[in-house]
C-alpha cells in the first residue's frame, strides 16, 4: 500500500511541503549574497513548478505536486528563520532538516528516496543558480562553502552527490 498525505499529521506534511524551500535556504545561506538571492529563489520555484507539472510524478512527489499548483503552499510552509545570525538561521535549519527528513523516512520508508531525490536536486540547481560574480564573468558557478552545503544535505538526504 502507498504512502500518502493521508499517513502524516497536518504539521508533519507541511514540514514536507516545506523541505524544497528549507534545503535551498541551507544553501542560500551558506554563501549569502543578494545579487544571488533572487536567481536562487527563481532556482527553487522553477524546480517545484516543475514537479507540479510532471504528468508522470508517482507516490509522494505526485501528492506534493498536488500542493504546489497553489502558490500560497510554499509561502506557508517556509522555516522560521533564526534571527541571530546567518550562522545561526543556517544551523537552525539544517537541524529542521535533518528532523524533517527523519520523520519522512519514519513515515515513507522506500517511498521517501525520490521525494529525498528531488529535494537534493532543488538543493543543486539552487546552488548552480548564480552565472558568476559580476554581470556573469568571474567567480565559480558552486563556490566551496556551497559544495560543503551540498555535501552535507546529500549525507542527510542519504542521496550520492556528484
Amino acid at each position: 500500500m502507498s504512502v500518502t498525505k493521508n499517513d502524516f499529521t497536518p504539521e508533519e506534511w507541511r514540514t514536507v511541503v516545506g523541505l524544497p524551500v528549507a534545503v535551498s535556504m541551507v544553501i542560500s545561506l551558506a554563501s549569502p549574497a543578494m545579487g544571488d538571492m533572487l536567481k536562487e529563489s527563481l532556482a527553487l520555484a522553477s524546480k517545484v513548478a516543475e514537479i507540479a507539472k510532471d504528468p508522470n510524478a508517482t507516490g509522494l512527489l505526485a501528492e506534493l505536486a498536488v500542493e504546489y499548483k497553489d502558490s500560497a503552499t510554499l509561502k506557508q510552509a517556509q522555516p522560521e528563520l533564526e534571527k541571530s545570525g546567518v550562522d545561526a538561521a543556517r544551523v537552525k535549519l539544517l537541524e529542521e532538516v535533518r528532523a524533517s527528513v527523519a520523520m519522512l523516512d519514519e513515515k515513507a520508508g522506500d517511498e521517501a528516496a525520490p521525494v529525498k531525490s528531488w529535494l537534493y536536486s532543488v538543493a543543486v540547481a539552487t546552488a548552480e543558480a548564480k552565472e558568476g560574480d559580476f554581470l556573469g564573468f568571474g567567480g565559480v558557478k558552486v563556490n566551496e562553502a556551497e559544495t560543503a552545503a551540498l555535501a552535507e544535505l546529500a549525507a542527510i538526504l542519504q542521496v550520492a552527490a556528484p
